[in-house]
């Protein structure tokens, strides 16, 4: 499976996420959407630039995602 995978260029949207943490990346023609659920309750920070649009923050470096709950990241391409 993984030469199948390598051969196909599919990679992880994390390198580690952290357990109980779901992440999935949509790509669009003008921005990426990042997806991130925590199915743990613990909450996370995970690495991610662009805009949070549940809050409207921008992130810089981290986005936190609240345990039990989602985020998701506006990712400029």
């Amino acid at each position: 499976m993984d030469r199948i995978r390598d051969e196909a260029g599919v990679r992880p949207v994390l390198a580690r996420p952290p357990d109980g943490i779901e992440a999935v990346r949509r790509s669009g023609t003008e921005a990426d959407h990042l997806f991130l659920i925590d199915h743990s309750g613990a909450g996370a920070e995970i690495p991610a630039h662009g805009v949070e649009l549940l809050t409207g923050q921008s992130v810089h470096g981290s986005v936190s995602v609240p345990a039990g709950g989602v985020a998701v990241v506006r990712e400029a391409r």
